[in-house]
């Protein structure tokens, strides 16, 4: 209902601004800076930041280039989609259009992950009225919007209010790990000799997950990179709590695990250059000695746990939400039937406690499922996952 109270608002502020035509466009004295600080001020927004390369904002997340003079954005950062945009135009042109696919699209970058944020850009809304274009995304969108109509007709204010600093950056984790992970191994000092050794030239590490099986079948880590040595190390602990289950009692132990271990790097989603994202986060390094991780790190240390537990497992790559998101999950093999799990999405970033049900709603699920949750691959590279037996049951049940 909300949603549709905004929508028809909006949709009354763009009729004024087409009634343009017979009667002089609404003017306002308000600057773009007064007006985006009194639209986050009645939208009961997060502190925010002002970004300070307007054009680059325009063009790199708005996708506008032209038809725009000047104009303040507002963001939270972070885990948070807030954000609040006023633009100076020159032309209406297909500004507006713009801001709302940018929203769409914002919304995909947020689904599966942050459910109160994704419900915030569900909400938010855009308007245009006279020369000025609107973005807002922020609790109450209804107090915004009707703020946006209110400096048409009111003075603006003597002074602006004071400039929030960026929220402290926390990490927003849904579950309490279940233990502190191990120290890395120590580095055993070479021999001594007469002469030292040339050093040997330095060469960036990159993950691979033939290179730490074979180390561990074989029983020998001395000849890994450190950063390997790190990850089979915190493998080894978790693998130590599936000792004599079966195959389908250690995937869940050790999915399990992963939820409570690590969480989604949200400063992926985060549009300010303040918020930096992890560099290992599209891999088991990230995940397993940073603790975070996106799609793609999240499935890579599953398929390594996996394969370490000997279970046959999968990674798949495709798309989520329309096709807007590159996506990633696991399909697992039990018994001889094969099953769906996506750990991403049973890891939501959420402010309130993450229920058992939330946690497992993507674990051990069919292709169909899948199907009707807006994941999309190509189905031609990968086993039908069609398996029932070993679906998520609450414990107890």
């Amino acid at each position: 209902m909300k949603k549709q109270w905004i929508r028809l608002l909006l949709a009354g502020l763009l009729l004024l601004s087409a009634c343009g035509q017979k009667e002089a466009e609404p003017r306002t004295a308000w600057t773009p800076e007064q007006i985006a600080w009194e639209l986050a001020e009645e939208g009961n927004t997060l502190p925010l930041t002002a970004v300070e390369d307007v054009p680059a904002y325009l063009r790199d997340y708005y996708g506008i280039e032209s038809g725009v003079t000047g104009g303040t954005i507002l963001c939270a950062g972070g885990a948070s989609a807030q954000e609040i945009a006023v633009l100076q135009l020159e032309e209406a042109g297909d500004v507006l259009s713009r801001l709302q696919a940018y929203l769409q699209r914002r919304q995909g970058d947020f689904a599966g992950y942050l459910p109160e944020e994704e419900a915030l850009l569900e909400r938010a809304g855009t308007a245009l009225q006279g020369d000025v274009a609107v973005l807002f995304v922020c609790p109450e969108p209804e107090e915004a919007a009707e703020a946006f109509q209110r400096v048409f007709t009111e003075e603006p204010p003597e002074e602006l209010p004071e400039l929030a600093r960026p929220p402290e950056k926390e990490e927003p984790v849904s579950q309490e790990p279940l233990e502190e992970r191990p120290e890395p191994p120590e580095e055993e000092a070479p021999p001594e000799t007469g002469e030292p050794p040339d050093p040997l030239p330095e060469s960036p590490w990159e993950y691979d997950a033939a290179r730490l099986l074979d180390a561990w079948e074989a029983g020998d880590w001395s000849g890994l990179p450190q950063r390997d040595q790190e990850i089979l190390a915190v493998c080894q602990e978790a693998l130590a709590q599936t000792e004599g289950l079966s195959p389908p009692e250690a995937e869940r132990v050790l999915h399990d695990w992963m939820l409570a271990w690590g969480h989604y790097d949200t400063n992926r989603l985060a549009n300010l250059p303040d918020y930096e994202e992890n560099p290992d986060n599209e891999n088991p390094y990230g995940f397993l000695i940073g603790r975070v991780g996106i799609c793609r790190g999240y499935t890579a240390t599953f398929q390594l746990l996996m394969d370490l537990a000997g279970i046959p497992c999968i990674s798949v790559e495709g798309t989520a939400n329309t096709g807007r998101e590159e996506h990633a999950w696991n399909l697992v093999q039990l018994e001889g039937e094969w099953y769906a799990v996506d750990v991403t999405w049973n890891d939501p970033t959420t402010i309130n406690p993450v229920q058992e049900y939330q946690a497992h709603r993507y674990y051990n699920v069919t292709s169909d499922f899948l199907r009707d949750t807006y994941h999309y691959w190509d189905e031609t590279s990968v086993p039908e996952a069609t398996g029932k037996t070993y679906a998520y049951r609450p414990q107890g049940s």
